[in-house]
Formats: structure tokens, C-alpha cells, sequence
């Protein structure tokens, strides 16, 4: 019996997407059964657009890949990837996603796995082809798959009990943009002393020492977080 498989790819490389859909083909080429209808999107508006669209029209998306970080030029209503899953996930709950990322880093896989909880979680420097098909494959029968770099990550046996939330992640977006902390309180839904407690708890999970906030920026960076 043939499936239809509803699939939207996102990420603002078209390289990638064109990878994707190479490794679609491929699914296709060996199970003919399996029909794959593919949407794209390069940016985190698009790709929301594309999501709400299908719940005005009713069309299901089986499965989202979804790259965690975009074109810091573009400006968008999300932080970043984790923080359009999250919407998605809201809007979508029964939608598999499949997360596909450069960030290794363990606090923010560990934050991407806290905050989104995919189906499917690969870092892009273990992926081939055939990692992706198999993916795939695995999610359309609900089932999870992680590459190698996340397992390694579960199976350490430390916890990571410091998860930043999207108010760290907005803060530290905010900082790097060279906004001021009297300003923040309008900006975010915090006020002056909630901020300041979230600055001085960031500076302890990354080990800050400094007064200032451009050692802090840097190692966020550093790790993915902005």
C-alpha cells in the first residue's frame, strides 16, 4: 500500500535541502511505497508561515527536519530554531521532528533535548546519507533515532540541571546586540532584579568570572546559545 508523507525541510542552507531531498529520492528508489511531499522553507518565518497554513487548511505535516541556527542577518519573531520547534510543537503536537544540528556542545544539546524533546536528534558532523535515511525511516514508524554525538550525551552518566529556558536565551540575544540592561525590562518579561538574578546564574553555568557581560556573550557564542 503507498504512503504519503507529508515532510517540511528547514534550514537556510540550500545545499543542505538539496541533500535532504537527494536522500528522500533514495527512500523512494528503494520503497516505492513511500511517497514523499516535500515543502522548504530557508528562515524561521517561512517556515512558521508554512506551519500555520497547514492548520488553516487542514493539511498535516508528518515530519519537520529542522536546523537549529539561521542567518543571524535575517531578522525573525524566534531566537532560533529551538525556539520556532517549540511554537511548532505547540501548534503541531502530533508532528515528528527531527532536529539536525552543528551544535555539539553538551549544555545546548542538552538544552535542545530539555526544551523540544525530538523524535529525532542528529549533529551534522556524524551525518551521511544513510544516517539521514535511516532517520527517517525510523520516524515514520515513530520510532526515535539519535546519531552517535547525542547517544554519547544519554549516556553520560552526569546530569546537565542547568537548562536555559527562552528568557536566558532572549537575555543573551539581547546582550550580543549591545542592549543595555535598564532597557531590558521592556524587552523582556522580566524586570530589573529578575534579569540581573538570570545574568549572575548564567555567569555561574558558564563559569564566568568577569563583571561585565562580553566574556559571557562570547561563551554562549561559543556554545551555540547565540
Amino acid at each position: 500500500m503507498n504512503k504519503t508523507i507529508n515532510i517540511l525541510l528547514i534550514d537556510d542552507h540550500p545545499s543542505i535541502l538539496e541533500f535532504y531531498e537527494m536522500a528522500l529520492e533514495h527512500i523512494t528508489t528503494n520503497k516505492p511505497e513511500l511517497n514523499f511531499k516535500i515543502q522548504k522553507a530557508s528562515d524561521s518565518d517561512s517556515a512558521f508561515a508554512i506551519v500555520k497554513e497547514s492548520l488553516q487548511n487542514d493539511k498535516k505535516i508528518d515530519i519537520i527536519i529542522l536546523d537549529i541556527s539561521f542567518n543571524k542577518a535575517i531578522k525573525s519573531k524566534f531566537i532560533d530554531g529551538e525556539d520556532l520547534g517549540i511554537k511548532i510543537k505547540q501548534f503541531l503536537p502530533d508532528t515528528k521532528i527531527l532536529v539536525n544540528t552543528s551544535h555539539n556542545d553538551n549544555y545546548r544539546m542538552n538544552a535542545i533535548l530539555h526544551n523540544l524533546n525530538p523524535l529525532g536528534f542528529l549533529v551534522k558532523g556524524d551525518v551521511t546519507s544513510k544516517i539521514v535515511q535511516t532517520a527517517i525511516l525510523a520516524m515514520c514508524k515513530g520510532i526515535p533515532h539519535y546519531s552517535k554525538t547525542v547517544l554519547q550525551l544519554l549516556q553520560k552518566k552526569n546530569k546537565f540541571e542547568n537548562v536555559l529556558d527562552r528568557i536566558d536565551k532572549q537575555i543573551l540575544h539581547e546582550l550580543s546586540l549591545g542592549t543595555k540592561i535598564n532597557k531590558l525590562p521592556s524587552l523582556v518579561n522580566l524586570s530589573l532584579s529578575g534579569i540581573n538574578k538570570r545574568r549572575r546564574h548564567l555567569k555561574e553555568i558558564f563559569n564566568i568570572q568577569s563583571t561585565g557581560n562580553k566574556e559571557l556573550i562570547q561563551k554562549a557564542e561559543e556554545k551555540g546559545f547565540i
